[in-house]
Parts: structure tokens; C-alpha cells; sequence
């Protein structure tokens, strides 16, 4: 079988137009999946700080209660290390109003837990105590990567309910939170 030189060109024409073709669908289908490995990357390394538990330490004297300081638990769910500061605490317990602003900070490594403690313990009347008390904790906490400038920030408003004969609160009624 013998060509003539316009059927060579049109099939090198033909073949050319489908290499471009795929080519073209190639580039477009490598850089889908780079952008998604690029966001799965930015998802993954990003941190990630979740609110545990709450309790409510009970500093006690002779078995007697003699003031109240909150521990918040915090864990990081996410896959690096990551570097916390909890910015502000304010509870109030029936009405009451307690506000600490503290500066503790410290480091989470992935998939563990930390204990932030209020550093000031709440005085208060134990007539103002009742058997089921209304707790108000309103915290922020900033958290970032250590070593970068990005910063995320959680706030969050919870109510509970408080028996000083159980540490644990209970009834989670309420639940209010930000994450930037």
C-alpha cells in the first residue's frame, strides 16, 4: 500500500490534532488532582483543637467546700503538633460572676489531650450553693502550628448543670461556639 504525500500530511494532521487532544485532557486531569492533594494536604496539616470535657474542681477543707476552680479539657484532633494559648476564662455559677483572664499556653501533640486550669479559685458564699447549680463557661482559646503567623481561634458559651457533690457536670443545655 502506497501513500500519496497529502494523505501522509492529513494523517500526520489527524494524528497530531488527536495527540493535542489528549494531551490537553491529560493536563486538565493532573491538575484536578493536584488541587486535590493540595487541599487534602492543607486539611490535614492544619490543626485542629476540639473542646473535651469541662469539670468543676472542688477545693475542699475538713470535707467542707471552700472554693471552685474549673478545668477545661481540650484535645487535638487533627494530625500535627499544635501550639495552644487559652486568652480568656469567664464562668459565672447562679448569676454569679467569676472572670479570669489568663495567658496559659502550651503544646498538644496529635491525637492527645491536655487539662487547662483556671488559675484563680472562685470564693463563694455557700449559701449561694444549691444541690443543681447553673454553670456559664464562656472561654477563647487561640491555637496555631508552632513557628507560623496563622492563627485559629475558638470560642465557645456553655451551660451546665453543677451538683458539689459530683465534680462532673451534667446537662450540657446549651452550646455556642465560633471557630475562625
Amino acid at each position: 500500500m502506497h501513500f500519496s504525500p497529502e494523505q501522509i500530511a492529513l494523517i500526520n494532521l489527524v494524528t497530531t490534532i488527536v495527540l493535542c487532544l489528549i494531551t490537553t485532557v491529560y493536563v486538565y486531569v493532573t491538575y484536578r488532582i493536584q488541587s486535590d492533594q493540595r487541599r487534602h494536604f492543607q486539611l490535614t496539616n492544619r490543626p485542629y483543637l476540639a473542646y473535651e470535657n469541662f469539670e468543676m474542681g472542688l477545693i475542699k477543707d475538713n470535707n467542707d467546700i471552700k472554693s471552685l476552680q474549673p478545668k477545661l479539657f481540650f484535645k487535638n484532633v487533627g494530625n500535627v503538633l499544635l501550639e495552644f494559648n487559652v486568652d480568656k476564662i469567664e464562668y459565672t455559677i447562679n448569676n454569679i460572676a467569676n472572670t479570669s483572664i489568663i495567658n496559659f499556653s502550651g503544646y498538644i501533640y496529635p491525637k492527645m489531650n491536655t487539662i487547662s486550669y483556671c488559675p484563680t479559685e472562685m470564693k463563694f458564699n455557700k449559701s449561694n450553693l444549691k444541690k443543681e447549680n447553673e454553670v456559664v463557661l464562656k472561654y477563647k482559646v487561640s491555637y496555631r502550628i508552632p513557628g507560623t503567623k496563622k492563627t485559629y481561634i475558638s470560642e465557645k458559651t456553655l451551660l451546665f448543670k453543677f451538683d458539689p457533690t459530683n465534680e462532673k457536670p451534667f446537662g450540657i443545655l446549651f452550646r455556642d461556639q465560633i471557630e475562625t
